[in-house]
């Protein structure tokens, strides 16, 4: 996909990608307020959790079994994500469906850890806790003292 995407910008611009990219610098005059909704780790691991098993639920294994019928693969771009590449275990009756579950709940929590500590050093912002009733309420007026500032 980003091959094509290269091409296509090259085909509209007359620019490899690469060049424009180097050149692409963001406006300095520009505030931005960023708003951060946190979760303290157990409650994100729990609703991890859940969201997992909902899924499966849900039908993920069919899902994934229609996938397969369709001649995807291993090697599909598409299949490489969490919570389809468990299952090719299941699959070749390496794992069982528990133990993939298992697994589709751990890697999910351990994307997570990697996404919170990507942003916490990618960008400052205000942390509102999800939980507290009045989230919603602390963003909007944090929102409003932005604009009137």
């Amino acid at each position: 996909m980003r091959n094509i995407r290269a091409l296509e910008v090259f085909e509209t611009a007359n620019i490899p990608f690469s060049q424009l990219k180097k050149s692409a610098t963001p406006p300095v005059d520009i505030e931005f307020l960023i708003c951060i909704l946190a979760l303290d780790r157990e409650n994100l691991y729990n609703r991890i959790n859940q969201r997992v098993d909902a899924m499966f639920g849900a039908g993920l294994i069919n899902e994934f079994y229609g996938l397969l019928n369709q001649g995807y693969s291993r090697e599909s771009p598409g299949l490489l994500c969490v919570g389809y590449r468990e299952l090719f275990d299941v699959v070749g009756q390496n794992c069982s469906l528990e133990r993939a579950t298992d697994l589709v709940k751990q890697n999910t929590r351990h994307y997570a850890k990697r996404q919170l500590t990507w942003f916490r050093h990618q960008v400052k912002g205000i942390v509102f806790d999800a939980m507290q009733p009045d989230a919603f309420a602390s963003i909007c007026r944090s929102i409003k003292a932005f604009f009137n500032e």
